[in-house]
């Protein structure tokens, strides 16, 4: 199955102030926050998954305590798309780890193409949705922008299906 993660920020502990809801009513510190991260990744990821992550996956972590959380995150690929929090150092990291590592990216399923970047962007073209982050738990009413982010979606991981799923039952009204 393939699934879309946006704007997890481990190792964030701001995070959990600026975001109340989706994390800071859940988690009292960034360890905390970064065990129910990986248990929820864990629950609806499996080692057969192909994940896009769509940036800011950690926040100022030592390498070292990144490679421990990834070596316990289920996939079988990710495809990352830098976002502003993904520094130079730590995409030679995720590359090193066997993570692809892009700035954009196109994909296409069922004749409808999808734009893969971490900040919302303009498009105007039919049958062409972005799917992005960034902007956290806020909502671009454009009916072509799909916020992936976790303190927005309330959850770890949105399948494919879900996704065309809420095109078809919110974006396409």
């Amino acid at each position: 199955m393939i699934y879309f993660v946006g704007d997890l920020h481990f190792g964030h502990s701001n995070i959990l102030e600026y975001e109340k809801e989706t994390r800071g009513k859940y988690w009292n510190s960034v360890e905390e926050m970064n065990e129910g991260l990986i248990k929820l990744w864990n629950e609806t990821i499996t080692k057969d998954d192909i994940v896009y992550n769509i940036g800011d996956f950690f926040f100022n972590m030592k390498p070292k305590d990144v490679k421990r959380i990834l070596k316990q995150l289920n996939y079988k690929k990710m495809i990352l798309i830098a976002g502003n929090h993904d520094h130079r150092k730590m995409i030679k990291l995720f590359e090193q780890e066997g993570i692809t590592v892009k700035y954009a990216d196109m994909i296409k399923r069922d004749g409808v193409r999808y734009y893969l970047s971490h900040y919302p962007t303009l498009i105007g073209r039919k049958n062409l949705y972005n799917i992005h982050g960034h902007i956290h738990s806020d909502f671009m009413e454009t009916g072509y922008h799909i916020n992936v982010d976790y303190d927005f979606t309330g959850k770890i991981a949105i399948s494919f299906d879900e996704l065309i799923e809420f095109i078809e039952k919110i974006l396409r009204k």
